[in-house]
């Protein structure tokens, strides 16, 4: 059997690591991140935001994110993203500090903070280091004082982990190796030859779930719509990067880079998408569009 679906196409990922159906799954990805990194395995995970299908199909804005609660009180935030926009970084930052700053209540004290640990799969390069795993904390630059083990976001680059891969230089696949093999080679293998190098007993559970996908018109209307929305996301985000390349005009935020977003989210808006994910993709703010006349201000 060919595994026709991709698992890094969000309503597949989050069926795959947001699902309170499938534990072993969810228990598995998240355990071989934080060993991978160095941080203690997480001995149950709650979920704060279970997947639902039904749900996910009618909200025009899903959210991408699926956190986790762990036994020691940690929060764990996993998201799968597609498409590198401009701000990337910032929205870490920002999503981080959301779940963060969520956690007291009116007289809590600032201790009773819980460290937040948000891990970021991405399918793009972002740092163009030849580094495909970066761990951030908050430091001091002159010594290894951490200011808190509180923060600390996590990411991983899959174009530069396939490509060391291929090239072998990351030698035996660790179980996080295997998930990312998985993320990046399912859609295409031959599901016995992939469960074959894997060798995980999990990694069949995985191909089973992926394979309702095909099999049930349901799901598989959620994923083509799911997979053409993020292929169109990138291709609008792409054709914006070429225009300004054409024109000599990229330079940081400059005035003809952002006539090519803007021309990027007249079509997007034109397209059906929402305000929200405009101004999430394009790194655009809401007066851009309201002061280039694409929508009316409030």
């Amino acid at each position: 059997m060919i595994i026709e679906i991709d698992p890094r196409v969000d309503v597949v990922f989050h069926n795959l690591f947001g699902s309170s159906d499938h534990p072993g799954l969810t228990m598995s990805f998240v355990n071989a991140l934080l060993e991978h990194i160095g941080l203690p395995k997480a001995v149950e995970l709650e979920l704060s935001n279970p997947f639902q299908l039904a749900r996910f199909i009618r909200q025009k804005e899903s959210e991408l994110d699926i956190l986790y609660r762990d036994a020691s009180q940690r929060q764990i935030q996993l998201e799968m993203q597609i498409a590198g926009h401009s701000g990337l970084a910032q929205r870490m930052l920002h999503n981080w500090t959301q779940i963060y700053q969520r956690q007291l209540s009116k007289g809590q004290e600032y201790n009773e903070h819980i460290p937040v640990i948000s891990f970021w799969i991405l399918d793009d390069n972002l740092f163009h280091d030849q580094r495909w795993l970066h761990v951030f904390r908050c430091g001091d630059r002159e010594s290894v004082q951490v200011l808190h083990e509180d923060l600390c976001i996590v990411t991983i680059e899959l174009p530069v982990w396939q490509k060391q891969q291929a090239e072998s230089q990351l030698g035996h696949l660790d179980l996080l190796g295997k998930w990312l093999y998985f993320l990046t080679r399912a859609k295409g293998s031959e599901a016995e030859r992939l469960l074959g190098t894997l060798a995980e007993p999990v990694f069949a559970e995985a191909v089973e779930l992926m394979s309702g996908f095909t099999k049930e018109e349901k799901r598989r209307h959620a994923y083509d719509m799911r997979e053409n929305y993020e292929r169109i996301v990138k291709a609008y985000i792409r054709t914006g990067y070429e225009e300004g390349m054409e024109k000599g005009e990229i330079k940081g935020e400059q005035k003809g880079l952002k006539k090519g977003k803007l021309e990027v989210a007249q079509a997007m808006l034109n397209g059906g998408m929402s305000i929200a994910q405009v101004l999430q993709f394009t790194g655009l703010s809401r007066k851009d569009l309201e002061g280039s006349g694409l929508i009316a201000g409030e």
